[in-house]
């Protein structure tokens, strides 16, 4: 699409519009980033966010790099992490399953 269209609105918020080309150059950039960082071929992602444009573009750039998406709801991860932060065994919810910060 952002070559037949690529002025043309991809994606729409109020007032903010993103076009098919923009799109697409952010969700390359994005997906280039996960890889570099290194997610790999079918390696699970997961996008925690509202629902708004840089949404679409996660998931977009998610399939440009052949990755698993998990979608979560943002409501649902902060209750949990506040029930496990205040857990008296719960672990540090940025350590790894070795123990290493992620």
């Amino acid at each position: 699409m952002a070559e037949i269209r690529a002025d043309e609105d991809s994606l729409v918020q109020g007032e903010r519009r993103l076009s098919w080309s923009q799109v697409e150059r952010r969700a390359r950039n994005l997906s280039a980033w996960m890889i570099e960082r290194g997610a790999s071929h079918q390696g699970k992602v997961a996008v925690y966010t509202y629902n708004h444009p840089a949404y679409m573009e996660s998931i977009y750039a998610a399939f440009k790099a052949s990755l698993v998406l998990s979608s979560k709801s943002v409501r649902r991860t902060l209750v949990l992490l506040h029930r496990t932060r205040h857990s008296t065994s719960a672990k540090d919810p940025r350590e790894d399953s070795r123990g290493g910060q992620l």
